[in-house]
């Protein structure tokens, strides 16, 4: 049962590394190490997963990375949520009363965290070389809250591993306990922020001098992870080549974001029939790439469309789009939805699915879900990242560029059998090789190889 635990502890000294003692219930692994495996009636083993905000819950909106991989994990292991959140008590009881995580976690702690930051707290973080998240001058009380919490719970669930999701996580966990935690950064911060100021044309001049600035942070923080966790998860083979460039030697493990072919399909939609000619492109419009692509498609894909098919219209899908978006909705050939409850109606209406995305970082959970849903998608080479097994032509069309975008979504408008044979294969695609329990035996297999924390 989910309970808001608050209650102070002492810190005790621990180290991570488990006795062989503490182990009993697992298998030896060369050199002397347990795998953190449970056999027979023995109990599972224990993750402490540490969370910095709350995660969406599918329906919601939102990646539905960590609800999806957790909901796994706890058939494998006992978990625990230690969580530190910017949400209200209000918002945090409306989380942990979704039916979603019933049977998830064995315990929770958790404390709100203070949001609003004082300029001397905000300065403080910048002069100390720390990324914007971290709320070591925001909120002290917290972190220590949270250090306490997680040596309690290493002393109690002993033996045990941690499971930090997110970049704003880690600093939750005391730095005895890093080699025994998986940190599951997803997406490389500063690979995002570099792309976003070279693609963001959106950007003013300060907008962009801030971003440079918060890089200094961001390159520190990322160093400090990499050879601090035990390992480190990241979701896209591309981004991790870029980052094992840069630092080799590394422990990085490719935990994929999988699709939802479950949900995320037809047989759910009943009585919507597809348009004739309605290119749609979904997602989190305050998030800046998507809503990036969204106005590149409406302002400069759609002027080409067009030319040839008048008829066209676009449906851009998504809360909190921002004021240069919201403009372009003219209600006859381009509306702008903001938040919707189901976009699995608008996606069964689509012609074409497209995603013009020009900067960002990680897989793009919009193409498992168009796919999925199959429906013929244009999706740009960014879209596309970390989908190792992804054909162009094959599963999608791949184009780069306001001309090729066009060029290949006036094709698929024109021809029902292409965009059938696209979305088929798109769909077994998912099916078979981008679902989320095989990126849970990856997590599941590096976190039952790391030393347990603990007590010394």
């Amino acid at each position: 049962m989910i309970a808001d635990v608050r209650a102070r502890v002492s810190c005790e000294a621990l180290t991570p590394g488990a006795s062989a003692a503490s182990f009993a219930a697992g298998r030896v692994r060369p050199g002397g190490r347990r795998e953190l495996t449970a056999s027979g009636d023995e109990p599972r083993p224990a993750v402490v997963v540490l969370v910095g905000r709350v995660f969406p819950i599918p329906p919601e909106a939102g990646t539905p990375r960590p609800y999806q991989l957790l909901k796994r994990l706890a058939a494998h292991a006992r978990l625990h949520l230690l969580a530190v959140v910017p949400q209200s008590s209000d918002e945090w009881q409306q989380f942990a009363a979704n039916p979603g995580l019933r049977g998830i976690f064995s315990s929770v702690r958790v404390r709100p965290r203070r949001t609003r930051a004082a300029k001397l707290a905000q300065l403080a973080t910048f002069l100390s070389g720390r990324p914007l998240f971290d709320v070591r001058f925001l909120d002290p009380e917290a972190v220590a809250w949270a250090h306490a919490q997680a040596h309690a719970l290493a002393r109690e669930q002993s033996p045990s591993v941690f499971y930090a999701w997110g970049p704003d996580s880690l600093q939750y966990l005391p730095r005895v306990f890093w080699r025994s935690c998986l940190f599951d950064l997803v997406d490389p911060p500063c690979l995002a922020v570099e792309r976003r100021i070279a693609g963001d044309r959106e950007l003013g001049r300060l907008e962009r001098l801030k971003l440079r600035a918060t890089l200094f942070g961001l390159r520190r923080f990322e160093s400090d992870a990499l050879f601090g966790a035990g390992v480190v998860a990241l979701n896209s083979s591309s981004d991790i080549a870029i980052v094992r460039a840069r630092h080799p030697g590394a422990p990085i493990v490719n935990v994929i974001d999988g699709g939802d072919a479950e949900y995320f399909s037809a047989e759910h939609v009943s009585g919507v029939a597809e348009a004739a000619a309605e290119l749609v492109f979904f997602g989190n419009m305050s998030f800046p790439p998507n809503a990036d692509a969204a106005i590149h498609l409406a302002s400069e894909i759609m002027p080409l469309v067009w030319r040839e098919r008048p008829d066209a219209i676009a449906t851009l899908i998504g809360p909190s789009p921002p004021d240069a978006l919201r403009r372009l909705h003219d209600g006859r050939r381009i509306f702008v939805t903001g938040f919707v409850d189901d976009v699995r109606p608008y996606l069964a209406r689509a012609t074409v699915v497209v995603s013009p995305l020009r900067f960002g970082a990680g897989m793009k959970n919009k193409l498992q879900a168009g796919l999925a849903m199959g429906k013929a998608m244009v999706a740009s080479p960014i879209t596309c990242e970390g989908f190792d097994r992804l054909e162009p032509g094959v599963h999608a069309c791949v184009a780069d560029g306001p001309e090729p975008i066009a060029r290949a979504a006036l094709e698929l408008l024109a021809d029902p059998a292409r965009r059938r044979a696209l979305g088929a294969a798109g769909r077994e695609l998912i099916r078979a090789h981008y679902g989320w329990d095989t990126a849970t035996g990856v997590l599941w297999a590096n976190l039952r190889h790391l030393p347990a924390g603990t007590t010394a």
